[in-house]
């Protein structure tokens, strides 16, 4: 199974959030990945210093040919065509696409997991499944609606035990789904 979250709380070159992240299935699909399940859409508070709008996020399984380190760079590339600018750890975004699982593979762990959780990783670093899925009930609460049951590789833990581990945090108070499974294409 791959898994990508999908984030954005500023407007992009295709219009609002929703729009933004609605111009990434279509384009995900220009580059051969394919959306096969899409969680809900939910409005999440912002993690992090500063004041910002609040977040629309998703997760999608996606099936593709290409290699992890290449599906990364289509990621960082479709987050640009959208109006992505890099700035700040915890900013404000147009778009942000993660790659949370790439089937079973466990990569880059050990000593990087280590770096990233530091802050200190090079953005050409690559960890599957992502580092901080596991903390972040805006990612774990859309992939449990496509993903319940999927297994993290290193820790043995299910998407819905990992929601569970987080669920009394302060983060998961004010998560709201506004769509339902699938929201993002008459296709899928």
């Amino acid at each position: 199974m791959i898994l990508i979250s999908f984030g954005s709380n500023l407007r992009g070159h295709f219009g609002g959030s929703e729009a933004t992240l609605r111009q990434s299935f279509t384009l995900l699909a220009k580059n051969g990945i394919d959306v096969v399940a899409l969680s809900g859409l939910y409005e999440t508070p912002p993690v992090g210093p500063g004041r910002q709008n609040n977040y629309l996020n998703a997760v999608a399984q996606v099936e593709t040919r290409l290699s992890p380190a290449s599906l990364i760079k289509i990621l960082l590339r479709i987050e640009i065509a959208c109006g992505r600018r890099r700035g700040p750890r915890w900013s404000a975004r147009v778009l942000d696409l993660d790659l949370l699982a790439y089937r079973r593979m466990v990569f880059g762990w050990g000593e990087g997991i280590n770096q990233l959780r530091d802050g200190r990783a090079a953005a050409s670093h690559l960890v599957i499944p992502h580092p901080r899925m596991d903390f972040r009930p805006f990612v774990l609460r859309p992939m449990i609606d496509i993903a319940a049951e999927w297994r993290h590789p290193a820790l043995g833990l299910t998407a819905l035990q990992l929601l569970h581990g987080v669920e009394k945090s302060s983060e998961t108070q004010g998560i709201i789904r506004i769509s339902n499974p699938n929201w993002g294409s008459t296709e899928i």
